[in-house]
């Protein structure tokens, strides 16, 4: 099963570590999904539980998740082999107006369209269609290595 990849070089927290929130994932999930926080988790100083999104939030409360991608197996080399599994503590990047990230087509409800909405939905992948918390828009495609990611632009 190929998982999701994403690229975070435009995102506020790449640089700012204020825009950082160290989360337990509660589930195995892919790199570029979404979580939510709310309480430190059991035993941990500085690691929030992290949450399934409901679609209800704001865009405060919802976390880009993002780990480095470091392989167990050493057979695996392929970025598209990697995933976060539950328990991990990985990183989580605060959304904010203006940042920019680029998220492979594994990280969608369906592929996303030049100028449509992405959304956090009761799900951990980001969302085209339906009802949820607006993230921002698709704006461009870019193709990495013969694979098109899809660049999405936080507007909240």
């Amino acid at each position: 099963m190929a998982h999701a990849v994403c690229h975070t070089s435009k995102l506020l927290g790449t640089y700012n570590p204020s825009k950082l929130v160290n989360l337990v994932a509660p589930e195995d999930m892919d790199n570029g999904g979404l979580l939510t926080y709310t309480a430190l988790a059991e035993g941990e100083m500085e690691a929030f539980t992290g949450v399934k999104p409901t679609g209800s939030e704001t865009i405060d409360q919802v976390v880009l998740v993002v780990a480095p991608e470091l392989m167990k197996d050493e057979h695996l080399k392929d970025l598209h082999d990697f995933y976060i599994e539950a328990g991990q503590i990985v990183r989580g990047y605060i959304l904010n107006v203006g940042d920019e990230f680029e998220l492979s087509v594994e990280g969608f409800d369906a592929a996303p369209t030049v100028g449509g909405d992405v959304k956090a939905a009761a799900a951990y992948k980001l969302s085209t269609s339906g009802s949820g918390t607006t993230i921002g828009k698709c704006i461009a495609t870019v193709t990495r290595n013969g694979e098109t990611f899809y660049v999405i632009h936080v507007f909240g």
